[in-house]
This record gives structure tokens, sequence and C-alpha cells, in this order.
């Protein structure tokens, strides 16, 4: 029978290629002839089966003929069984060896060598991750496949050789899909440098394989199933989705466990790395509804960043309010005004972001007791509210009044200087902002110099006055005069120990008090000049200073110990 004969003929051809030792088949796609021989063979085969197919079908059951073709349905298994070798041997082999556009260390010696990706700086580059030649090649294997009805095997040879490639090109920048946090919720023994040392290195992995890799990926499986787009869509999800997952779940565990204060700027990194990248996903992943959940799952992790970061900001809230560490000896500069500041000022980087975070939700009103809706400018001017709050609450703890005022004159003043100094926070907060702000520093200057010093100068008044001092009592001007001395010696002395770290408020605040005392006191000495002439009762000086003295004496002022940075 001619089936028979047929048959009989492309077992004789094939089998050159199907029967050899299956340990170690010799390649055929290095000898150009070979290969074309045996895809011939192939494609007569699979137009045999085609064709007894369309005669049973045409002319119903035929025992020779069935026999045949299950024989023939065999055949082609042993075939497509050498084109999956083949297909693996080209994949392996065939891919570009690192060159400038990929980075071969050298470690691990004792494992397989894989080409991979090089990292990266500029993401404006494709890679050519085989020669045209075996594109072409991989391309008529995998058609002869799919048109036996082995799509699934081609991909999964495909896949599982295109993963490796990705998952090793994006630990090379150092990213292994490490879960940032142990499992157990709290940080990992290596700590917090470690988890931002890995969010960097999340940062870097997912542009590499957003910008470079999974395109080339995409173009790679549309070059080699050209003509089966479904194939070559599941392929690609195949190759990608193992490592996007990755990401995503990293970035989702940041989420669940990464709202600590400290973890901010990096969360911050995060979103805005998703927001730049969403709309290149979605061009790489809208080709399929298998495929297009990926970029539902990045969209909703950004979704929850954005929820995370906000959770942040009610954390640095509440820590603000909360905070119950004591005034600083001195009034000087506390910690925490100095900690909110630089805070904001970075924040204020992320100003774009932010906006865009803190976006009034539509509808509905806030909660009670957390920041009003609407970018970063009210979020900002809430926690100066929430910082100015918890300093005046500080107060308290000194007993001294004028203490008080310098303590909230020194930290007002860090606080307008700050906003001033930043670009971004004199922005925020506007300049009548700064303007009322610059006054309450004004105002607690005048507070303290009429709480420190109104009582010394409050000495030199004779009471009922005196409109000639000649008719003064000696003895009430020269009791007058010393209470004053003493009252100065005591002030000099406890606020030689007070801080004021900002030299030039240092300044204005020594000047001030000079011009508050040494006028009233230079005035007293000439008017009762003739009272205060002679020794005391125990033979030393009425007059203990002259007009310069006082002022050398307080230059002392404010000489206590003042935190570095300030």
């Amino acid at each position: 029978m001619a089936a028979e004969k047929t048959l009989l003929a492309l077992e004789q051809r094939l089998s050159r290629w199907t029967l050899l030792d299956s340990a170690s088949p010799h390649p055929l796609w290095p000898d150009p002839s070979e290969s074309s021989a045996f895809l011939k063979a192939v494609d007569l085969l699979l137009g045999t089966i085609r064709s007894w197919d369309s005669a049973l079908s045409r002319d119903g059951a035929s025992p020779t003929l069935a026999s045949c073709l299950d024989r023939a349905h065999n055949l082609l298994h042993a075939a497509v069984f050498r084109l999956s070798d083949e297909f693996v041997s080209l994949a392996s082999a065939g891919q570009l060896q690192p060159s400038d556009d990929f980075d071969d260390h050298g470690e691990d010696d004792d494992e397989e060598d894989i080409p991979v990706a090089q990292p990266l700086s500029d993401f404006e580059i494709a890679i050519e991750i085989f020669p045209p030649g075996v594109v072409s090649d991989l391309h008529e294997i995998a058609k002869r496949m799919v048109a036996a009805g082995f799509a699934d095997g081609v991909c999964h040879v495909y896949s599982s050789n295109r993963r490796e490639f990705l998952d090793e090109s994006a630990s090379r920048v150092g990213f292994g899909g490490d879960r940032p946090y142990s499992s157990g919720g709290g940080r990992e023994e290596e700590g917090d440098g470690d988890l931002q040392n890995g969010i960097e290195k999340w940062i870097q992995a997912i542009k590499l394989a957003v910008h470079v890799l999974f395109p080339s990926e995409r173009r790679l499986a549309d070059q080699i199933f050209t003509g089966y787009p479904s194939v070559a869509n599941y392929c690609f999800m195949e190759v990608s989705r193992g490592l996007m997952d990755r990401f995503l779940q990293f970035a989702d565990e940041v989420c669940v466990s990464g709202r600590s204060v400290e973890r901010l700027f990096e969360v911050l990194r995060m979103f805005e790395t998703l927001t730049e990248l969403l709309p290149e996903l979605d061009g790489l992943f809208s080709g399929s509804a298998a495929c297009a959940f990926l970029c539902t799952e990045a969209a909703d992790i950004r979704r929850r960043l954005g929820d995370t970061i906000r959770a942040i900001f009610r954390e640095f809230e509440v820590a603000i309010q909360r905070d119950s560490s004591k005034p600083v000896p001195g009034g000087g500069l506390h910690p925490l005004t100095r900690y909110v500041m630089n805070y904001m000022r970075v924040a204020c980087d992320y100003k774009p972001t932010l906006d865009v975070i803190f976006a009034p939700p539509s509808g509905g009103g806030g909660a009670v007791g957390v920041a009003p809706e609407g970018g970063l400018t009210a979020e900002t001017l809430w926690i100066m509210e929430l910082l100015m709050s918890n300093l005046e609450a500080k107060t308290k703890a000194y007993t001294d009044p004028a203490l008080r005022h310098l303590f909230l004159m020194n930290n007002w003043r860090y606080i307008v200087s700050k906003v001033r100094d930043s670009e971004g926070l004199a922005s925020l907060l506007g300049a009548e902002w700064i303007r009322n702000q610059g006054a309450k520093v004004k105002q607690n200057q005048a507070w303290y110099q009429r709480s420190a010093w109104g009582k010394v100068v409050s000495t030199l008044v004779l009471q009922g006055g005196a409109a000639d001092a000649s008719l003064a009592p000696r003895t009430v001007v020269r009791e007058k005069m010393r209470i004053f001395s003493n009252l100065f010696d005591e002030n000099v002395k406890e606020q030689s120990g007070w801080v004021v770290p900002d030299e030039q408020l240092r300044r204005e605040i020594r000047s001030a008090v000079a011009e508050m005392v040494v006028p009233p006191f230079q005035e007293f000495l000439t008017k009762f000049r003739h009272q205060l002439g002679g020794k005391g009762a125990g033979g030393e000086a009425v007059v203990k200073y002259i007009p310069e003295e006082l002022r050398d004496r307080l230059d002392e002022l404010f000489g206590g110990s003042r935190p570095p940075g300030c």
C-alpha cells in the first residue's frame, strides 16, 4: 500500500536523527545542510499526517491508513523530541557572550556560565540576546513544534532558558528577591541599613528589567514565535512573570512592614519608581489578559505604597505629639526641632509626589485629629503646628520664665532659619507664615529681656524720683548700686551657662541687653556721682563697674555648651 511505503521512507529518512543516543546527541545546527535536511524531513512528515487526517475525515475509516497514521504520530513525537533538544542546545550556546552589553565577573566558577545583562545607568539600549542567524534557526524549530501541536513543550523549554537569564541579570545588580523583613514581622538581624540597600537594589533591578530586559524579551519572543502571537504572549508572560512577581512581592512586604518613620524616603523612591514604570509595564504586558494582570498588580502595589507613605506621616505626627523628652539644659535647641525640620526639608524634595499622595479624596472629610487633606502644604503646616505645640509644652519643665522664653526663641529661630534656607519649605509655608514665626522670635526675645533683666534695671530707679539728685539720700543711692551689682553678677553667672546656638542671634541678644542695661547705669552714675564717691563701709569701691566693663561682662552670656551642628 502507498501509505506503508511512504511511512517506511519517512522512518528511514528520520531515523538518522531520531535514533541517536539521546544521552549525547550530536547537535545538528552547526551543520546547515544537516539541519536543513532534518527540517525538510519534519515538514514532509507533518504534510503527510495532515494529508492522511484529511483522507480519513473525507473517506471514512481505513484500518491500514489509521495504523499508519498512529505510527506517523509516534514518529512525529520522536522528531519533536529531537527538535526540543536542538532548541535547548541552540538557546544555550547561541546567546551572545559577555561583552560591552553584558557582565561576567568570573564568580562561581563551578556553576554554568550564563551571560547576563550588565548593570546599567543608561537604559536607552536594547539587548540583542542572540545573533540574527540563531533567532532565525530558533524560529524555524519553534514553527515546526507549534505546527506539530507541541506549543506547550516549546514554551516550556524556551521559558526555562530565558527565566534563568533574567534571574541572573537581576541578581547581578544585587536583587535576588529576598524578603525585606523576616517572616516574624521584625527586622532581620542585618538591620535598617540592609533594608535600605535592598530597596536601592530593588529600584536598580526593576528599572533594568522594565527598561531593558523585558522589552528585549518581548522582542525576542515575537521574533521566535512570529506568526503565533498567542504563543509569543504566553512565552513572554512565563519568562517575565517570575521576576516581576518577586519585584511586587518585595514591594508588598515593604508596604506591610515598612511603616517606620525612617523608611519614608526609601518608600517614596519605590513609589516614584513604580509611577515611572507603570506606562511601560502597560505597554509590555497589555498583549493578553494573561499578562495584563501583572499591570493590575503593579498599580495596586503603587497604591499601597502611597497608603504606606501616608501611614508613615501619621506615625511621624504621633511621634512628634508624644515626644516626652525633656528640654535641653540652658534653653538650647531641642533635638526634636532639628530632627523634624531636617526631615521636612528632605521631604520637600519629593513635593510633586507627595502632593499626589496627599491629594484630597473625592468627597468625605478627614478623621478628627489628623492633618487636613490638601497636598504637602497642608501636611507641613500641620506638622509645624504639632512641633510648636510640643515645644511650648516642654517649657513647663523650666522654672525660670526667662529660660522658657530663651528656649522658645532658640527653637523658633532655628525653625525660621531652616524654612528660609530651604526653597521647598519657604515655598510651601509662604512669606506670611515666615513673618509670623519671625515675629514670635522677636516677641520671645522681648519677653526674655524683660524677665531676665527688668528687675536688674529697676534697681537703678529711686522711689518717688528725685528732681534734685543732690537731695537723694547717700545711703539709698549707694544701696541701690550695691543691689544692682549683685543682681547683675548673679544674672551673668547664671546665664553664662545658657545657650543661644545661632551666632547672629547671640550677638543680637547681647547687644539688646547691653542697650537695656548700660544706658540706665550710665545715667545713674552721672546723676548720683557725688553720693557714689569714696569707699564703702568695708573699704571697697561702691561702684564696681564702669559702663564698658558691663558690656564686657555681658559678652559672657550664653557661653554654655552647644550641640554640634547647630
